[in-house]
């Protein structure tokens, strides 16, 4: 057998212990789950929350390494998912040997996780999706720099000379190309009033 189909051959191995893992501790998780109050429907949220975040951490895990990038926070909610199913399934198991105090703190522990993993798990899919996001951006042309005309004339009077009827036709040149008067008066050295009075001058 290939090395190919020797991964095929472990993965549905895996995929086959995943269902049966799931199988048998979605009763105890529920039962653990009405120990919190939530009981009907609800209660199937437990299973589905715990062994699919589970299975959702180890994908995420698997593909962060194929991405040669590390997985510490994957590893890790998939560590403090499986601790917490595996207490619920004792307890469970354990049943009526269980103090009441202990059964609430393990149906809390399992429902209040929700929240938890709704936060690692969209900062894991934030995770896998930033590389090709920024992969995607470096790939994107540069975009060409575009100058207006209010540009072109503040770079025509940074080549002036000093004749002041240069720098008036300049200044008229600025201010017909929309640029302000403050921005003219610094360009030149003096106030927004000074050009404002230099420009009168020309109009009349």
């Amino acid at each position: 057998m290939s090395n190919k189909g020797i991964v095929w051959a472990v993965a549905a191995l895996v995929g086959i212990v995943a269902a049966v893992s799931f199988a048998l501790s979605a009763s105890a998780l529920v039962a653990v789950a009405g120990w919190a109050g939530v009981r009907g429907p609800l209660a199937w949220c437990a299973p589905v929350l715990a062994d699919g975040g589970a299975l959702a951490f180890s994908h995420a895990a698997l593909v962060r390494r194929g991405q040669g990038r590390g997985a510490r926070v994957e590893w890790a909610s998939l560590g403090v998912l499986a601790v917490v199913s595996v207490a619920a399934n004792v307890a469970h198991g354990l049943g009526l040997h269980v103090g009441e105090a202990v059964r609430v703190a393990v149906g809390v522990a399992v429902v209040g996780l929700a929240p938890v993993v709704v936060l690692v798990t969209t900062h894991t899919l934030a995770s896998l999706i930033a590389p090709e996001a920024r992969q995607l951006a470096s790939d994107a042309p540069e975009a060409a720099e575009c100058s207006t005309p209010a540009d072109d004339v503040a770079d025509a009077v940074s080549e002036r000379d000093d004749d002041p009827a240069d720098d008036i036709a300049a200044m008229l040149a600025m201010r017909d190309a929309g640029t302000s008067l403050r921005t003219i008066g610094e360009r030149f050295g003096v106030h927004a009033s000074t050009v404002s009075r230099r420009l009168a001058a020309v109009a009349r």
